[in-house]
């Protein structure tokens, strides 16, 4: 059932990537390695769409049309920018569990804000 609802725009925390790098013991030698590690931010959300898969809807998350600030724009695809301000993002239904409870109720697959960008990249 594709459908879309309206929804006003919701301060959530999302999950974005930023680099990183950890440790590693080769040996005697530390080697640091360098990768993108999930970070949770607290940002205005424009949209909600459900994560699906091969084997189902997510139980875990939902996608989230998010306001990503400038210091954690650089690790995120380009596949998932709407514009130069907006991104798909993951929201965490364990991060927001009493703002996303009436998503997660209901049967909608989107819900977007009047003023969320149009571009739709994903």
């Amino acid at each position: 059932m594709q459908s879309v609802k309206a929804m006003e725009p919701i301060r959530l925390t999302v999950e974005v990537p930023v680099m990183s790098a950890y440790a590693e013991q080769w040996g005697r030698r530390t080697v640091w390695i360098p990768a993108a590690m999930p970070m949770t931010i607290e940002t205005m959300v424009h949209g909600l769409r459900r994560v699906r898969s091969a084997r189902g809807v997510s139980e875990t998350k939902v996608k989230a049309l998010a306001y990503i600030q400038k210091g954690f724009r650089n690790e995120i695809p380009k596949s998932a920018w709407v514009d130069s301000d907006h991104a798909w993002v993951d929201c965490l239904y364990a991060e927001n569990r009493k703002s996303l409870a009436a998503f997660r109720d209901c049967d909608d697959d989107e819900w977007m804000s009047p003023e969320a960008p149009k571009k739709d990249r994903v």
